[in-house]
């Protein structure tokens, strides 16, 4: 598990090529959630010195003996997980999962990627997030008792948000406050409008707005049935 951004798509490719170049597998399929994705893999690999076809079908269901691998989507394992069974176990292969907690979005998705590499020379599940809203169980991960009575997963590695900061992977999210105006309505149906107090300060800093009625625009009544012509000022803003 790795937060976003930590590069879990490099660190995935670093093993895949030294899994290739010392013969500990054969072949690198990477299964991803979108069609899109497949692209993305394909190019990331290929400049790590993996040539991954984006292109595999299961209609054909023949790996190019000119790639060192595939990218799929788990929707194209789920329709046949058995031919991609066939397709991991001809040889020595490693299944990179990439963003597995869509492993669980369907059970089909779920129970194909499960029948296609339960078997594999080596599986790499990557995620930034290794929980669901749905609590649906996520294949290939491990879960232990929280002690509450519930199940947490349990990731091999974590390479966390304050990991990656100190190591200047990452950037620092800060959250800045600026003067506004927030309105809700109460569960008693009434309305609460609340605006920060305009500061000296703020004023100063803030932006100067000037409206001018200028009719800058027109509503052609011909454009919106049953109304008529109508002007509408412009806001001016100077810095």
């Amino acid at each position: 598990m790795a937060t976003p951004g930590a590069g879990k798509t490099t660190f995935a490719l670093r093993v895949a090529t030294e899994l290739k170049n010392n013969r500990t597998v054969d072949r690198v399929i990477v299964v991803v959630p979108t069609e899109h994705l497949k692209i993305q893999w394909s190019h990331a690999a290929a400049r790590a010195g993996l040539a991954l076809d984006p292109h595999f079908t299961n209609a054909n269901g023949v790996v190019n003996p000119q790639y060192d691998g595939i990218v799929v989507t788990y929707a194209q394992v789920a329709m046949h997980p058995y031919k991609h069974y066939a397709v991991a176990t001809a040889r020595r292969t490693l299944v990179i999962l990439d963003e597995i907690h869509h492993g669980g979005d369907a059970k089909s998705w779920g129970d194909g990627i499960r029948t296609a590499y339960a078997d594999v020379e080596r599986r790499l599940a990557l995620t930034g997030t290794p929980f669901r809203s749905d609590d649906a169980a996520i294949p290939f991960v491990r879960y232990e008792d929280d002690g509450e009575g519930y199940l947490k997963s349990k990731a091999d590695h974590t390479y966390g948000y304050s990991d990656a900061l100190a190591d200047g992977v990452v950037r620092p999210v800060v959250f800045l406050a600026y003067s506004g105006e927030a309105r809700w309505r109460t569960s008693a149906g009434g309305g609460v409008r609340r605006a920060p107090r305009r500061t000296p300060q703020r004023r100063a800093n803030g932006p100067r707005v000037e409206n001018r009625p200028r009719p800058a625009w027109r509503l052609d009544s011909r454009s919106f049935t049953g109304r008529s012509y109508a002007t509408s000022p412009t806001a001016q803003t100077y810095a």
